[in-house]
């Protein structure tokens, strides 16, 4: 057993930890506002290619996850804080009209991409190791950070180059402060085996969402669109408004429902996106349709991103495959929805914006969130068969091992309903909590607890919520680590 760090302090990873990932995205969205491609032929998709080059930076972290664990946080923080200074000084010369080669430029575009790159997946992944709770406030905290430096250029337009110099290394800075304070943490013993085919749909519904919420937002609309738009909310009012009620809807699926449901937080989104649907191409309200996308566009940024951080500490997939794979997704769709609205944007002086395109898109949203983005799908995706449990069938156990050969079930043992009741005699669950807790150790989803029980959905997300409370946990990673401390 290695020795722990007995000087660990744990608010002070997780500071660190939070201000990096913040200072990371204040970064990307200065880049990305930059006019470091003005000049050049590349400018109309220069924010898709900005995604399509952290994508292709993912994809070899993808097909091999390893590298990622073997990387020394030292190294990889000096490399992207270089990456990320060479990128923002190339940002502030050409912001300021000084004469630049195309190449130099384009090495500069490239380095600002990859910067981040290298930095985002093990940030991730060290937020893996946190409590839900820690997490939720590190996401909420980023978006916050977002908000503010996005708005004090808007009011300050010199802050601009200030930050986009300074918050790269400060980032990479930060994240080596954190791991010098972060303490030996014990292994996750408890996984939760997820078919592969549940990852179909919830997978599809999201990249769906993204490229369809993309292509209605102003850098897809208008690359070159700076804030100046008519009716009552537009310029900086209309995007202080929209990134306000993003802000406020964050806040409520993140704070005011416990145990965040996904479910609710993927109907939000889908509501969004097609309410921006409707008012595009039924109204053709362009700077309305905008405003409701961007909001969107925010959910699908970080309500994911907590919900796959908490995933990959407890699903039997690779930590590393579920982070990459997530901002790999992200990053194309985000690219492929900028493609297709600026193709909207052709087409619509054409045909309005009623286009077989913007038709296409409307009915794939539609789609997404009556098919996939379900109540069910979203069950089965996060809640699996728990490995490392008692009280398995002989089926349960061939279907654990099915579903996760690399990681074969425990032997079975006597009874979970012991281990309930051991569990509801320490923390006061009443008869019906402890029926509930019983199925949810097996890794029962709501629904069937539900059906099983013979009570509605919102009943069982009651209990479950009761008996969060009481037991002293935040997800289901606690929960089931819970159970296994109390196994007879």
């Amino acid at each position: 057993m290695p020795e722990l760090n007995t000087s660990f302090k744990p608010w002070k990873e997780h500071v660190f930890v939070g201000a990096s990932l913040g200072c990371l995205f204040i970064y990307e969205e200065m880049i990305c506002s930059g006019l470091m491609l003005a000049e050049t032929a590349l400018s109309s998709v220069m924010y898709p290619l900005y995604c399509l080059i952290q994508a292709a930076a993912f994809l070899p972290l993808l097909v091999a996850p390893r590298i990622i664990g073997r990387a020394k946080p030292l190294p990889l923080s000096l490399a992207s804080g270089l990456c990320m200074t060479a990128g923002a000084i190339s940002a502030v010369t050409s912001a300021y009209g000084m004469p630049q080669p195309f190449a130099l430029a384009f090495a500069g575009f490239l380095l600002a991409a990859v910067g981040p790159a290298l930095l985002k997946p093990v940030i991730l992944l060290r937020m893996a190791h946190f409590s839900l709770s820690t997490i939720k406030l590190i996401v909420f905290g980023a978006f916050l950070s977002r908000f503010l430096a996005m708005l004090l250029p808007m009011l300050l337009p010199a802050s601009a180059d200030v930050l986009v110099i300074t918050l790269g290394p400060l980032a990479a800075l930060l994240w080596v402060l954190s791991r010098r304070c972060t303490a030996d943490t014990p292994p996750i013993t408890v996984r939760v085996s997820i078919a592969s085919s549940a990852l179909v749909p919830v997978a599809a519904a999201f990249i769906i969402l993204t490229v369809g919420c993309t292509a209605l937002s102003p850098l897809s609309v208008d690359p070159s669109f700076s804030f100046v738009g008519s009716g009552p909310f537009g310029g900086v009012t209309g995007w202080v408004v929209t990134q306000s009620i993003a802000a406020v809807i964050i806040c409520v699926l993140l704070f005011g429902i416990h145990d965040l449901v996904y479910a609710v937080a993927a109907k939000t989104v889908g509501t969004a996106a097609i309410l921006a649907f409707v008012v595009f191409m039924g109204a053709g309200a362009i700077m309305v349709s905008w405003d409701v996308s961007l909001v969107a566009l925010n959910l699908l940024m970080f309500i994911p991103l907590v919900a796959l951080v908490d995933f990959a500490s407890y699903a039997a997939f690779k930590a590393e495959r579920v982070v990459v794979g997530y901002l790999f997704a992200y990053e194309v769709s985000v690219a492929a929805g900028s493609l297709l609205g600026l193709a909207e944007t052709g087409l619509s002086p054409l045909f309005g914006t009623v286009t077989i395109l913007g038709l296409a898109l409307c009915c794939l949203v539609v789609i997404a969130v009556v098919w996939l983005a379900t109540e069910k799908n979203m069950d089965r995706f996060f809640w699996g068969q728990p490995l490392g449990l008692k009280q398995m069938t002989p089926l349960q156990e061939q279907s654990a091992a099915e579903l996760s050969p690399t990681e074969p079930a425990s032997p079975p043992a006597s009874d979970t309903r012991a281990t309930a009741e051991a569990i509801a005699a320490d923390c006061g669950l009443t008869a019906r909590e402890t029926d509930v807790l019983e199925l949810l150790t097996r890794g029962r989803s709501a629904t069937f607890i539900a059906e099983e029980l013979c009570l509605s959905p919102n009943t069982v997300r009651t209990h479950v919520s009761r008996i969060y409370t009481k037991c002293g946990v935040h997800s289901k990673q606690e929960l089931l680590t819970l159970a296994q401390s109390h196994e007879a």
